[in-house]
């Protein structure tokens, strides 16, 4: 995990799984000019380094968010550093496409994986303490996708469909205590390669 901390921000921390492009990346472009400390997460630890090394207040770290006690170990040591997290993007996601009966076990479970236990852990990670202080905000990228399956994407578009169902239980659990939960649907994401 790498850091580079100036002065301690006011604001509370914000983390976002899936940050070294796409739409992870224009977040954390946009929560830095903000003035947001970042926890930034992803399975590519050299990209966040290239792109988010420099800037003030941001922590990487090399994460698979299909390994909770990982998370953990990097959440906490952000909350040592910035305070509470006052928001949580669950953006990390693969799209392994293909029929049915053509593709292998192995890309369903990396899709649940990261697609389904990813924001399972990453919300379990912040809600107990956003629950405890009030407030919060959890986004969790799902996609337009379920409400029409393209071909060669069911398996993908069940775990959007998972993310859904996780948002609005969550959202009910969390509604009461001040905890805002959020989905956001887009559709294809132009990703520029570096």
């Amino acid at each position: 995990m790498s850091q580079k901390t100036g002065e301690k921000s006011e604001k509370s921390f914000i983390v976002i799984t899936g940050a070294s492009s796409g739409i992870g990346e224009a977040c954390a472009c946009r929560f830095n000019k903000e003035g947001y400390p970042l926890l930034l997460l992803d399975c590519k630890k050299g990209e966040l380094e290239k792109k988010f090394g420099k800037m003030d207040n941001v922590m990487i770290s090399e994460i698979d968010v299909s390994k909770y006690e990982d998370m953990c170990r990097a959440f906490e040591k952000a909350e040592k550093s910035f305070g509470s997290c006052c928001c949580l993007i669950n953006n990390a996601g693969l799209a392994l496409l293909g029929k049915m009966e053509d593709q292998e076990l192995e890309e369903w479970e990396k899709m649940m994986k990261v697609n389904v236990c990813g924001v399972l852990h990453g919300i379990r990670c912040v809600l107990k303490n956003m629950k405890e202080n009030k407030c919060g905000t959890i986004i969790n990228i799902s996609a337009e996708s379920i409400d029409e399956c393209f071909e060669n994407s069911t398996m993908f578009c069940a775990t959007k469909a998972a993310v859904n169902a996780i948002s609005e239980g969550v959202r009910k659990e969390a509604a009461m205590c001040g905890v805002k939960v959020t989905t956001i649907s887009p559709g294809l994401v132009e990703v520029k390669q570096t």
